[in-house]
This record gives C-alpha cells, sequence and structure tokens, in this order.
C-alpha cells in the first residue's frame, strides 16, 4: 500500500523500516507520521499498524498522525493506532470497507484461441486463478475472506478511536468523509496541517 513521503512513494517495509529507527533513537521524542494514501493491501496497512502500536505501547513513542489530501482506507487503518490525527479541512478519509477481486479472462482466452488446462486439489484451490469465473463455492468463500477483513478493520478503528463497534458500524460501509466531516464523527482529533502539527509538538515539549 502507497504511502506519501515527502511526495515520493514508500512502501510498508520501508516505512516500518522508518518507525522501527525512529522508535529506537533516545533523541526522538514524538514520531510524525505524514499519510497520503488512498489505501492498498490490508497486509500491507496491518503490517504498519503493528509496527506503529509496538512504537506507541513498547517504546513509549508518542504517534502522530498527519494526513494530507487523502488518508482512506488502507490509509485510515494505519492512523488509528495513533495518539492524535490530524487532518486538513479537505482531506478525504475514512472509507472504512474493504473491496476485492478477480480479474476473469476466460472471454480473452477464447477470442485469441487460448486454452488453460489445470489440476486442483480441493473445492477452492483455484479460486484466485484468472482463466476462470468463481466456483459458488470459490464465491461464498471469497466473500467471507472480504467480510473477515471488514470485522478487523471495524476492530481496528473501534479500538484506536474508543468508539463501539456498532458507532463505527454506523459511518464505515466504505464511505468517505472530509476532515471536518471526520473531525466531527471522531475520526480525526485536530484539524490543520504539518504546521500546526509542528507546532503542537514544540508547545508540548
Amino acid at each position: 500500500s502507497p504511502f506519501g513521503m515527502n511526495d515520493k512513494m514508500a512502501g510498508a517495509d520501508d516505512i516500518v523500516e522508518a518507525i522501527e529507527d525512529a522508535a529506537n533513537d533516545t533523541s526522538v521524542r514524538a514520531i510524525v507520521l505524514r499519510i497520503n494514501s488512498p489505501g492498498g493491501s490490508p497486509t500491507a496497512s496491518e503490517t504498519i499498524h503493528r509496527t506503529i502500536e509496538w512504537a506507541k505501547n513498547v517504546k513509549k513513542k508518542p504517534i502522530i498522525v498527519s494526513m494530507g489530501s487523502v488518508a482512506a482506507s488502507g490509509g485510515y487503518w494505519v492512523a488509528t493506532p495513533a495518539d492524535r490525527i490530524y487532518a486538513m479541512n479537505s482531506t478525504l478519509t475514512g472509507s472504512i470497507g474493504v473491496v476485492g477481486g478477480k480479474l476473469n479472462l476466460q472471454g480473452l482466452w477464447d477470442k485469441v484461441h487460448v486454452r488453460w488446462e489445470s489440476v486442483h486439489y480441493g473445492d477452492n484451490s483455484g479460486m484466485l486463478s484468472f482463466n476462470q469465473p468463481f466456483s459458488p463455492s470459490e464465491q461464498k468463500q471469497f466473500e467471507a475472506s472480504l467480510d473477515n477483513i471488514y470485522d478487523y478493520f471495524i476492530k481496528r478503528v473501534s479500538e484506536g478511536r474508543h468508539l463501539t463497534p456498532d458507532q463505527v458500524e454506523k459511518i464505515a460501509k466504505g464511505r468517505a468523509y472530509t476532515g471536518r466531516q471526520a473531525l466531527a464523527l471522531g475520526l480525526v482529533d485536530e484539524i490543520g496541517g504539518m504546521d500546526k502539527v509542528l507546532d503542537d509538538l514544540a508547545v508540548a515539549n
């Protein structure tokens, strides 16, 4: 999942390494994470999320999130454990939800006269194959997988923002909000950009 750092693309491994370095540096008083991401892989988002929790709870580093123009879906997942979340009025955030699917290239193969044969062991072993549509069993399993990720997302927001799962569910379902709306809903704590984040940290320290 790409997250913007100084307008450069950074992958989950890079971000995890940067957080770990900052958390282990005794001269660092707080970690500011700038998020500018529409989301991506739940696995990448959860990897970063767990590293933030480790830095916060084990290394006792305050974690501040500063949202750029967009911090939605996986970008919001990453923000949930922060001590404080800042967004701009125009930030698009939230989008607490999950979507998934797969390409079905069967029609393309028919047009170019390519035929694929495969051997599968188990009802759902070919579930992610691009060469055929979902079978009813595969469709059911895939939807169950998405439901599981969605429920976990709800739990992460509930824990991080001190809301009940029912409260989160009411504002979830993939809906995106402006920073001002997110503040009213309890998804962020402050309106302001990096200047305000740094000013507030300077006053606090």
